[in-house]
């Protein structure tokens, strides 16, 4: 039988402990039943400016250090080797920083998703992140 490998299943393995094949198959139906007011999480756009976000401060840093390589410490020879290495050590850095939110942001979810499929509620916050505000008489 093949495995049902999805973004959830790796997280849902450290948040149970379960093994990969199990976890694998959970994960897929517990993120996958269809609720009334719940708003999965939607990555459209947000990969997106995180890169970009990325991408811009890596571009800034780079010229900065370009210019100041070249014209404060007098060594143009090195300022492009300073601005690469400037460069792309600030986009891995902070291209790591965001797949830290990324997964955070997964765990949350699956943590919202285990918790309504065993009908507990441990943290309100994250009912209220996933669903809404509820209602004053609502308990």
């Amino acid at each position: 039988m093949p495995l049902n490998f999805d973004g959830y299943t790796l997280p849902y393995v450290g948040l149970t402990g379960e093994s990969f094949e199990v976890s694998s198959r959970r994960a897929r139906e517990v993120t996958s039943v269809k609720r009334p007011r719940v708003m999965p999480p939607s990555y459209g756009l947000l990969p997106t400016l995180m890169i970009l976000s990325s991408l811009t401060l890596s571009a800034l840093l780079a010229l900065t250090s370009y210019l100041f390589t070249a014209h404060t410490l007098s060594k143009p020879s090195d300022a492009a080797y300073s601005a690469l290495l400037t460069g792309g050590m600030t986009f891995l850095a902070s291209w790591f920083c965001g797949g830290i939110v990324g997964d955070t942001a997964d765990a949350l979810y699956l943590c919202y998703c285990i918790d309504k499929e065993s009908d507990s509620q441990h943290r309100n916050e994250v009912f209220e992140v996933f669903e809404g505000p509820r209602p004053a008489g609502e308990v």
